[in-house]
């Protein structure tokens, strides 16, 4: 059953069966002399080399089938390191392909945030000292960042209107016309009152 996908296998089973029974044939025949006419009978049996022959015979069949066996287990084994290189291969590649994949996500992603994070420093920046001169580039995005720039615009012409107001109050104009942004506006609710 193992060897049915091997037919030269099979093909040494079948010449092995007629010489493995003809050896038992032989033996008995030797066995029924001895019983029959004594063991000099046997003897006699035994020394027309016909047991050695076939004994000869058997192994040779079945040292052939070692030998193709052992052929098969190299070839098996060489498929098997082929495949398993194969495996490695494949291995290596995919995970290269993924690593650079991963690489140019990681660009793409850093140029896409941080390019306009870097921006919104700058603004932030120029805020900080007093410049409420420059413009926030505000991106037509509905992400965090496009929610953050929205808000940078949004608090700097707010300011805007706070320094506008604040040069009218210093050339004596008290008459602010700025309304507060929300209940929490304190600037705003100073400019008012």
């Amino acid at each position: 059953k193992m060897t049915a996908d091997n037919p030269r296998h099979q093909q040494r089973l079948e010449a092995l069966e007629p010489l493995v029974r003809s050896r038992l044939d032989f033996d008995r025949e030797i066995l029924q002399a001895v019983r029959s006419k004594g063991a000099e009978a046997g003897i006699q049996l035994l020394l027309t080399g016909k047991g050695r022959r076939l004994t000869s015979e058997i192994r040779k069949v079945l040292d052939e089938i070692q030998g193709e066996g052992q052929d098969l287990l190299k070839q098996r084994a060489e498929a098997a390191k082929n495949d398993a290189q194969n495996a490695k291969r494949t291995i290596l590649l995919g995970t290269l392909g993924a690593l650079i994949v991963a690489a140019l996500a990681g660009f793409s992603l850093t140029r896409t945030i941080s390019g306009p994070l870097r921006a919104l420093t700058a603004v932030a920046e120029r805020i900080s000292v007093g410049d409420l001169g420059g413009n926030v580039q505000v991106e037509a995005r509905s992400d965090e960042i496009g929610a953050l720039a929205r808000m940078f615009e949004r608090m700097t012409q707010s300011l805007r209107g706070f320094a506008g107001a604040a040069e009218k109050i210093a050339a004596g104009d008290l008459r602010s016309d700025l309304q507060p942004q929300s209940p929490q506006d304190v600037l705003g609710h100073a400019f008012a009152r």
